[in-house]
């Protein structure tokens, strides 16, 4: 019960109620925003091991792999 109205909320009504203190910008969540708050660092851990180009999360790693 608790999922769907988290998913109703987010969703359906596009509530952004977690704000960056930096910027501004909203986003859905908590998760969202942490990740949000990496684009105002150079903070990027995974680094590729072919180039050694560092990335700010390993999806856009693997992604940047794949092309």
């Amino acid at each position: 019960k608790t999922y769907v109205a988290q998913h109703i909320k987010y969703v359906h009504m596009n509530e952004r109620s977690f704000i960056c203190e930096e910027c501004g910008e909203a986003v859905r969540s908590k998760g969202q925003l942490k990740q949000h708050m990496l684009t105002h660092t150079d903070y990027a851990p995974f680094e590729c091991e072919v180039c050694k180009k560092g990335f700010k999360n390993q999806v856009r790693l693997k992604v940047s792999n794949i092309k």
